[in-house]
């Protein structure tokens, strides 16, 4: 029987396959942002949040071999916990659906115990003694320009998630070179593409 998941949260570690197969732009895309560890996103030319990302396809629920689980995890300058979910550009996903997956996981990440156990594990793996989330949970939808065009993101503004695109990285092969070559800056730099409307 499947519930929410208490302990393993794969902070910190690597888990799956390095290297994806080449046809899975999606998985091979999370594997560099993960690798990089940090993502900037530029609100404005004043303020950017920087979210140190600790997990990747982490589970939130127990009993289950693939579901539920966070694209990418981390944690801003606040402590405040973030989920990042990733789209490739041609993605085929309704992006109704994809807000409701994202909602479902921030509901299941603001509930006390899970936190609680998620915090306890990054205590553990990072000898960092009492360490704790603030309040609230960041949602970002992270995606190329091009999964942007043509949809309305008034929903996403609505349920306070941030749609955002690689700042100055074009789409397809190139952006993953560009991507990879990020890791030497230590930091991947994110445009929101719904800021008028947060």
């Amino acid at each position: 029987m499947s519930g929410i998941r208490k302990k393993d949260f794969k902070i910190g570690c690597f888990h799956g396959k390095l290297n994806p197969n080449e046809k899975s732009m999606e998985a091979r895309m999370r594997n560099y942002l993960y690798l990089i560890g940090m993502l900037r996103v530029n609100q404005n030319r004043s303020k950017t949040i920087n979210i140190r990302l600790i997990a990747y396809e982490m589970p939130l629920m127990d009993g289950q071999s693939r579901g539920k689980c966070v694209d990418l995890f981390g944690y801003d300058q606040n402590k405040r916990p973030w989920i990042v979910e990733l789209k490739k550009e041609d993605s085929s996903e309704n992006i109704n659906e994809v807000i409701g997956q994202i909602c479902k996981y921030s509901k299941i990440l603001d509930k006390d115990d899970i936190r609680k156990a998620i915090e306890k594990e990054i205590a553990e793996k990072y000898h960092w003694d009492n360490f704790m989330f603030s309040p609230g949970v960041g949602k970002i939808l992270l995606a190329p320009r091009k999964y942007f065009k043509g949809k309305s993101l008034t929903i996403c503004s609505e349920m306070q998630i941030m749609c955002c695109a690689f700042a100055w990285i074009q789409s397809g092969e190139k952006q993953m070179k560009l991507l990879a070559g990020c890791g030497s800056a230590g930091v991947v730099n994110l445009r929101v593409e719904n800021k008028r409307d947060l």
